[in-house]
């Protein structure tokens, strides 16, 4: 009910402010995956480190829920970095569904693997707090 031209009588206005207070809550509970795709490693002579070079292929991001695949990636992406906001669970595979009793990420972890290049291949989260 409003009284007058926009205004909100004084009784709404604790329902509007609850409505939006929820709106912000859960747009920022969205959690995500970071894909990064790479084409090569280094060395790092000094000490032996491994790094994945620069530039990266691709970047791609999936909300995590339900079992969500990626785009395929580029072809001649051979590393994958994969960083999650939530524990998730993932899977590889030209058409993979990832389960949450598959490999798991923790929340705000980061992991690298190795990908046949021209593979066709995707990777599949699934939350998994």
């Amino acid at each position: 009910h409003t009284a007058g031209r926009g205004r909100t009588t004084p009784m709404l206005r604790p329902f509007t402010a609850i409505a939006l207070l929820l709106a912000l809550t859960f747009s920022a509970l969205a959690e995500d995956c970071y894909v990064t795709e790479f084409r090569d490693l280094a060395l790092v002579p000094t000490d032996g480190a491994q790094i994945a070079v620069e530039p990266r292929l691709a970047d791609q991001k999936i909300t995590l829920g339900a079992a969500t695949a990626s785009a395929a990636f580029n072809n001649n992406s051979r590393i994958i970095r994969v960083h999650c906001t939530a524990g998730c669970s993932v899977n590889f595979g030209t058409a993979p569904v990832a389960t949450t009793s598959m490999l798991r990420i923790p929340s705000g972890g980061v992991e690298y693997f190795g990908v046949p290049a021209a593979s066709s291949y995707k990777l599949s989260v699934v939350s998994n707090p």
